[in-house]
C-alpha cells in the first residue's frame, strides 16, 4: 500500500477543536454551514468514471461551502466484504478523496460507521455485539478507526471524526417486540443485511454509550492533534428519556432537564460535542415553540449545560424554504457547525432537484459570508 503523505497546510493544526468555550480552525474561532456529501468516498471507490466528486467540489467551491460531512465506511456487508477483499484498492481511492480535498482547501468529517448492521451482519453477528470487546464486530471498529485516524491525522482535510448515523434513534424502543415480529416475514435483502428478529437484535443506550465511549478514547488517542469526535446522533426523540427509564412511550414528551440527560447519556465524554439532525421543529416540552431560533436555542442552552458545543450534523435541504427558515436561525445564533442534507448521489439528494439546489446552496453561501463577517 503507498503511504499516504498530506499537505500540512496548517498554521498550527488541522482540524476543529473546542477551547476556551469556542469551537475553532487553526486558531481562530469558527462558525459556518456545510454540507453533507455522503457518497464522497464510496461513490468514488465504485463509480469514478461519473466525474462526480470534482463536480461536487466545484460547486461546493462556487458557493463559499468549506467542509462535509461523508460516510468513510461501508453501508452493506457486500461493501465491507470488497474492502476486507482488496485493502489496498479503498485505501488509493480514500487517498485521492482526501487529496483533492487538501487542493480545493475543504474539511472533511468522517463519519466511520453510518449503517452499523452491516457490519454485524458481515461478520454473523447480533447488535449486541456492537457492545462486546471481544466480538468480530467491536474488534473491527477498533481496527479500522486506529488505521483511519492513523493515516489521516495530519491532513488539514480532516476537520472532525464521526462515529456513525443517528444510532442513539435505534436505541430503547419499547416496540422493538413488534419490530421483531414484523421483520419475521420479510424477504433478507441480497446485499448482505439480516432480519431482525431476536431480542439482541436491537440497540440499548446500554450498548451505545460504552462504545461511544471507546471510539473517541481511539480517536483522541492517535490523534496528536486532539480533533473533535462526535457522535453521529440525531436530536433525541421528544420521549427519549421514558423510553429508557420506563421503557415505554409516555403521553407527555421529556421535559427540558430530561431532555437534557438524555444528551448527556448520548454523548458520553470524551465526545467533544452534542450532535443534533433536524427536519423539522418536533412538538416537545411545554409545546410552545413553533419556530427555529427558539427550538435552537433551547439546545445550545442544554449544550452549555454540558460544556459542549452544538452541531446540527444535517438538515433540511429539499424544502427550499424551511432550509432557508433553518439557515437565518443558525446566522442568528451562531450555531458554530452545520451541514445541509445533501449533495451527490444519494437518497434525498439536491441533486435530484437542479434549481431547488442551486437556490439553497446560494443561500447557504450568503449565511456564510454573514458567519464569516465578510457580508
Amino acid at each position: 500500500m503507498d503511504l499516504y503523505v498530506p499537505s500540512k497546510k496548517f498554521k498550527t493544526r488541522p482540524g476543529l477543536y473546542f477551547e476556551d468555550g469556542t469551537v475553532k480552525l487553526d486558531g481562530e474561532p469558527f462558525a459556518e454551514i456545510g454540507i453533507n456529501y455522503f457518497g464522497a468516498v464510496i461513490n468514488e471507490y465504485y463509480n469514478s468514471e461519473r466525474g462526480e466528486l470534482k463536480t461536487v467540489f466545484d460547486r461546493l467551491k462556487e458557493n463559499n461551502i468549506r467542509y462535509f460531512r461523508a460516510n468513510i465506511g461501508f453501508f452493506y456487508p457486500v461493501n465491507l466484504r470488497d474492502y476486507i477483499n482488496d485493502e489496498d484498492k479503498w485505501f488509493a481511492t480514500f487517498d485521492k478523496v482526501v487529496r483533492t480535498a487538501e487542493e480545493y482547501g475543504f474539511g472533511m468529517v468522517f463519519s466511520f460507521f453510518w449503517n452499523t448492521d452491516g457490519y454485524n451482519d458481515y461478520f454473523h453477528e447480533p447488535i449486541s455485539a456492537w457492545g462486546d470487546k471481544n466480538s468480530r464486530t467491536r474488534k473491527f471498529m477498533r481496527y479500522y478507526t486506529q488505521k483511519v485516524v492513523a493515516r489521516y491525522k495530519e491532513s488539514p482535510a480532516v476537520w472532525m471524526w464521526e462515529f456513525g448515523n443517528e444510532q442513539n434513534l435505534a436505541m430503547d424502543l419499547p416496540n422493538r417486540k413488534e419490530l421483531r415480529e414484523a421483520g419475521k416475514d420479510k424477504v433478507p435483502l441480497q446485499l448482505g443485511l439480516a432480519i431482525q428478529h431476536e431480542e439482541d437484535d436491537f440497540w440499548f443506550a446500554d450498548i451505545g454509550t460504552p462504545l461511544f465511549e471507546d471510539f473517541a478514547k481511539i480517536c483522541h488517542m492517535f490523534d496528536p492533534y486532539d480533533r473533535m469526535v462526535t457522535t453521529g446522533n440525531s436530536e433525541p426523540r421528544p420521549k427519549a428519556y421514558g423510553t429508557r427509564a420506563y421503557d415505554m412511550w409516555r403521553e407527555e414528551p421529556d421535559s427540558i432537564p430530561e431532555m437534557i440527560k438524555t444528551l448527556e447519556w448520548y454523548t458520553p465524554d470524551p465526545m467533544d460535542c452534542v450532535e443534533i439532525h433536524s427536519y423539522g421543529i418536533e412538538d416537545r416540552w411545554d409545546h410552545s415553540i413553533k419556530d427555529y431560533v427558539n427550538y435552537y436555542r433551547v439546545f445550545l442552552a442544554a449544550c452549555e449545560k454540558l460544556g459542549k458545543p452544538l452541531y446540527i450534523g444535517e438538515f433540511n435541504g429539499l424544502n427550499s424554504e424551511e432550509s432557508k427558515k433553518q439557515m437565518d436561525a443558525i446566522v442568528d445564533l451562531r450555531v458554530p457547525l452545520s451541514c445541509i442534507w445533501a449533495i451527490g448521489q444519494v437518497e434525498w439528494s439536491l441533486d435530484m432537484k437542479p434549481e431547488v439546489r442551486d437556490e439553497v446552496l446560494a443561500y447557504a453561501s450568503k449565511c456564510n459570508l454573514k458567519l464569516r463577517g465578510e457580508a
